[in-house]
């Protein structure tokens, strides 16, 4: 140890006044004690990729790989790669998130959420098996519907003012989910085309006794629930597998599987939070930020739209 943090500090004394260790920088000292095989995807990048500070984030993730109480987050990361006094924090995170977005594509890392760890041989391989796992959109719809209506919304009736309960279809996509209401919540999800077209949304849902939900653009929410469902049937797959070392890595990928789940619904509460809602053309305004309570106050808007009469039946229940 004292003899790496003396080889690192020699480098970084021929610098600048200012100059700071990055923790990458560390690797070096180790390298010549470590077994070829831990070292051989560093290596392949090396040779491989032609961005010299890609291969720095690698190594640092590599160092950090088994300190379990350190979660290699962005911001986590953006300190250890921190290279001055005075650099542009920003523009440097910027940076970071390119090489950890390149490292990712090439399948050196993975990413989890927000955490990202670097993969072994045998990781990477299986990782890039998971990677080319097909899975059917009809997969991600159903995930997608349980996320959405049993993990937020939940409520398979909704309680108006005047106590009763209303039923209502789940729909997602323009397909309906359960058994036909009068009343429909009609989730729009990026799944489905022309998602973002909020005149078009508006100029569809008209005469129609529906909530038109349209959630917002999130590209990362959709990778992850692919690669959700893609990592779920690889594992299930491939669960009676006799070799144990790959055992040991499928029950890591489905603990950290169970913690990417958990993150998306999350998120799922998110998205409808900021979800755009609309009634027969109209934009719904809902002050909000939870999504279930957002959903409820629009499908309230609904019922009053649906049945503008229903205030001559005053407070007499039916």
């Amino acid at each position: 140890m004292l003899g790496v943090g003396q080889d690192v500090a020699k480098v970084v004394g021929t610098g600048e006044l200012g100059t700071l260790a990055t923790f990458d920088r560390m690797f070096e000292g180790i390298r010549g004690a470590l077994k070829s095989g831990l070292q051989s995807a560093i290596n392949t990048a090396e040779s491989h990729l032609n961005d010299d500070y890609a291969v720095r984030v690698l190594k640092a993730l590599f160092l950090v790989k088994y300190v379990k109480e350190f979660k290699a987050s962005l911001r986590n990361l953006s300190v250890l790669m921190t290279e001055r006094f005075g650099e542009d924090a920003a523009t440097q995170r910027n940076k970071l998130q390119a090489a950890l977005n390149l490292l990712e594509q090439q399948t050196y890392i993975q990413r989890n959420g927000d955490v990202y760890e670097f993969l072994t041989d045998e990781e990477k391989d299986v990782e890039q098996e998971i990677k080319n796992t097909d899975v059917e959109n009809s997969d991600i719809s159903k995930q997608l519907e349980e996320l959405l209506f049993d993990g937020v919304i939940r409520q398979r009736k909704i309680r108006y003012d005047n106590g009763q309960d209303y039923a209502y279809t789940r729909k997602l996509d323009d397909r309906a989910l359960s058994r036909e209401s009068e009343l429909a919540i009609h989730i729009i999800s990026p799944l489905s085309d022309n998602f973002e077209n909020l005149q078009m949304q508006g100029m569809q849902s008209m005469g129609k006794n529906e909530l038109r939900v349209v959630l917002p653009a999130d590209s990362r929410f959709m990778q992850d629930l692919s690669m959700y469902k893609r990592t779920e049937k690889y594992i299930r797959q491939n669960s009676s597998t006799p070799q144990e070392n790959i055992k040991r890595i499928l029950d890591a990928k489905a603990l950290q599987n169970n913690e990417r789940l958990a993150e998306l619904q999350e998120r799922a509460k998110h998205l409808l939070g900021q979800a755009a809602m609309i009634i027969n053309a109209s934009p719904v305004q809902a002050s909000a930020a939870d999504g279930q309570t957002r959903i409820i106050k629009g499908f309230s808007q609904l019922i009053a739209t649906t049945y503008p009469n229903l205030r001559m039946l005053r407070d007499t229940p039916f």
